[in-house]
């Protein structure tokens, strides 16, 4: 997302309509951005998450 989207939705004010429908619109174009990513980015994305992993250190 570049920052004149986020220009655009902070110009307008809390009661204006188009100021959700702006974020709907975002909301939609990071979903695709997301979904068009290949199958192999994606497994990838959810592999080094799954890999992460918390681990407790010991106590000096």
């Amino acid at each position: 997302m570049n920052t004149q989207f986020f220009d655009e939705i902070q110009k307008l004010g809390h009661d204006d309509d188009q100021r959700y429908r702006l974020l709907m619109m975002g909301l939609r174009r990071i979903y695709e951005e997301k979904r068009n990513l290949g199958l192999i980015r994606r497994l990838e994305r959810k592999w080094r998450l799954k890999k992460r992993s918390v681990e407790a250190g010991s106590w000096k």
